[in-house]
């Protein structure tokens, strides 16, 4: 009878250990806004003759709370190895983004998109072939940290 209690005992610590470690998983994952940066480049203008290039950025947030839109920023690295030893960026700056769906700061709603446009320099083309080229997105769910949600800006070769 011992025995039995003892197993029933071990039963008892194990499995209430993985109902408050499925707890905390759930706890740290929901109730979170979850944003999702794409950066598209090389897109001109189909009714002017004006050569200039731009970058369409798009914000969704794919997460269980709603966010507000704070900044668009850049980081560039040269080599992959800086980011993975998560070392100070060679060059870092903001966006001022042009055409937005809203001006910013933005309330983004679960589900919700925010769009705008972005001048194309020859300075970021260079530093999007030769290194790591990223569009952050900073808000009110991440300013207390720094995970931001980024995107990898890359310019093909046959698309300059």
């Amino acid at each position: 009878m011992n025995r039995f209690v003892s197993l029933l005992a071990w039963w008892g610590a194990v499995l209430s250990t993985a109902v408050l470690a499925w707890d905390i998983y759930k706890w740290r994952k929901t109730g979170r806004a979850k944003l999702t940066v794409r950066a598209n480049g090389n897109l001109q203008d189909a009714h002017s003759r004006n050569p200039q290039k731009f970058i369409a950025i798009t914000v969704t947030n794919n997460g269980d709370k709603p966010t507000t839109v704070a900044l668009i920023t850049f980081r560039y690295l040269k080599s992959k190895f800086r980011r993975w030893r998560k070392q100070k960026s060679e060059q870092r700056g903001f966006f001022n983004p042009g055409n937005p769906t809203a001006p910013l700061p933005y309330k983004l709603e679960v589900g919700a998109e925010w769009k705008c446009i972005v001048n194309q320099t020859p300075e970021i083309e260079k530093m999007s072939r030769e290194g790591y080229f990223y569009v952050e997105v900073e808000d009110s769910s991440t300013s207390n940290h720094k995970k931001f949600a980024r995107s990898r800006f890359v310019l093909d070769d046959y698309a300059a």
